[in-house]
C-alpha cells in the first residue's frame, strides 16, 4: 500500500503558515517564558538603578505590544479594536497569573502593585499603539485623497 502524494504546493503551504504563525506568535511566547523563568528565581535581579515596578511596567508593555502584532497578523491594517483588546487581556491575565505563580516560589510573594504595574504598562503600550493606528490610517486616507 502506498502513500497518498502530497503535492507541494499544498506541503509548502502549510510549512508557510507555520512559519509565519512562528514569526507573529514566537516572540509573545519567548518573552513568555524569559518573564516565567525570572519569576521562578527566588532571587531574580535587575539592573542597578532599575525600579521593580518600572521592570514590570516595561516587560509588559513589550509583551502587549508583541501580542498586539500577533493578533493583528504583522500588519498595521490588522490593528483593530479586537486586537487591542485581545493584546491587553492576554498581557493582563498572563501578568496575573505570573503573580500567582510566585506564590509558589521560595522567597516570593504576590504582589497587587506588581499586577497594577504590569497592567500599567499593557495599557500604556496599547493605547499607544492604538493611536499610532489611528494616525497611520488618518495619513494613509489623505494621501489617497491628494492623489
Amino acid at each position: 500500500m502506498t502513500m497518498p502524494r502530497v503535492s507541494s504546493w499544498a506541503s509548502s503551504l502549510s510549512v508557510g503558515a507555520t512559519w509565519r504563525w512562528l514569526g507573529l506568535w514566537g516572540p509573545v511566547l519567548g518573552l513568555m517564558v524569559v518573564i516565567f523563568m525570572q519569576s521562578a528565581s527566588s532571587d531574580p535581579r535587575l539592573p542597578a538603578g532599575l525600579s521593580d515596578k518600572l521592570a514590570h511596567g516595561a516587560i509588559y508593555a513589550a509583551l502587549a505590544a508583541l501580542a498586539v502584532r500577533g493578533f493583528a497578523g504583522g500588519r498595521w491594517s490588522g490593528v483593530t479594536g479586537a486586537a487591542l483588546w485581545l493584546a491587553a487581556a492576554l498581557a493582563t491575565v498572563y501578568g496575573i497569573s505570573d503573580e500567582l505563580h510566585q506564590r509558589f516560589v521560595p522567597n516570593r510573594v504576590a504582589e497587587l502593585g506588581d499586577v497594577v504595574a504590569d497592567t500599567v504598562g499593557v495599557v500604556a503600550a496599547v493605547v499607544a499603539i492604538g493611536v499610532w493606528s489611528m494616525i497611520r490610517a488618518q495619513r494613509s486616507t489623505a494621501q489617497g485623497r491628494a492623489s
